[in-house]
């Protein structure tokens, strides 16, 4: 994040880069440029040669409502004893030639009443949350 974050700096001058919180829905940096118009930024790394990443159902669907905002930024290529990497920065939708996108995690639930609690594969137990540091 920390490379991403300069790299933007460098490029985008006087805007305002903005981190947002850990888990944020749909993207991680927001930024501000001079004349008030907002950027999406989702960002990705990894040490693999190519640009390769994973994404949440949700970060894709945010991309595809915020096409014309959206901006991925990939750091590739990481050295994380050199602290260096290769940075890739792609606008819009992610749909196109250039693109893969392949499902890769599976949602599911459990039917509660047709859960048997006799079954001996079934551990349930109901917890009570206190208020913190109780």
């Amino acid at each position: 994040m920390e490379c991403a974050t300069k790299w933007l700096q460098g490029e985008l001058g006087g805007a305002d880069i903005d981190r947002m919180p850990h888990n944020n829905p749909g993207y991680d940096i927001r930024v501000r440029r001079a004349d008030d118009s907002v950027l999406y930024v989702e960002v990705k790394g990894t040490v693999r040669p190519l640009p390769h990443f994973y994404m949440s159902e949700g970060e894709r669907r945010f991309a595809e409502d915020q096409a014309e905002k959206y901006r991925l930024l990939v750091v590739y290529s990481i050295d994380r004893e050199a602290r260096i990497g290769t940075v890739l920065l792609r606008a819009g939708a992610l749909g196109g030639a250039d693109v893969e996108l392949q499902p890769t995690q599976w949602e599911g639930s459990l039917a509660l009443e047709m859960l048997d609690p006799h079954e001996a594969s079934l551990t349930r137990h109901v917890l009570r949350l206190g208020a913190r540091g109780k």
